[in-house]
């Protein structure tokens, strides 16, 4: 298995960077926001600190002007036939509507195309998530269909997740 390291890496507006032992409070406190609960896990200490230490994917705290307003990531399939990347990403919601999630996903989007060489990349949020579902789209992904019984929510229900996907060359 490879091992990944987050570069630092400059959007429009945002600062993407590896996220550090000190963040971990503020991490605990991003999932623990209402509005983040509905489509994450809580986080405490112990899971937001495995989560940063991860190795086997990309991972940055969301930053504008030193202030942390959230979490990207990424992840790569390397087999040669099959070679994508995925994202996911979570914010405060200090930052809805500011634009800040939309230029952390066009940054991290560029980042594995233009660094990583990746051709395709999927996301997949609950299909209830409207706000989030139409944030993806508004930075190239298309909808292809929904995964029945995707994922366990935090009250131990089933929930679906929409799969979506922006290709070089075919998506905007």
């Amino acid at each position: 298995m490879t091992t990944l390291v987050s570069p630092v890496i400059e959007g429009d507006g945002v600062r993407l960077r590896p996220a550090a032992p000190a963040d971990v409070d503020v991490l605990v406190a991003l999932f623990a926001e209402p509005v983040v609960l509905t489509w994450w896990f809580a986080h405490d200490r112990a899971k937001v600190a495995k989560l940063i230490a991860q190795d086997d994917q990309f991972g940055w705290v969301i930053e504008v002007e030193g202030d942390v307003l959230g979490w990207i990531q990424a992840g790569e399939d390397d087999d040669d036939e099959y070679r994508s990347a995925w994202i996911d990403i979570a914010v405060t919601s200090a930052a809805h509507g500011t634009g800040v999630a939309l230029d952390a996903l066009r940054t991290v989007m560029a980042f594995l195309t233009e660094e990583r060489g990746h051709h395709r990349i999927t996301i997949d949020p609950d299909p209830d998530n409207t706000r989030a579902v139409r944030a993806y789209e508004k930075v190239g992904f298309r909808r292809v269909g929904v995964m029945r019984h995707y994922c366990c929510r935090p009250d131990g229900t089933y929930a679906d997740g929409l799969l979506m996907e922006h290709v070089v060359g075919i998506d905007r």
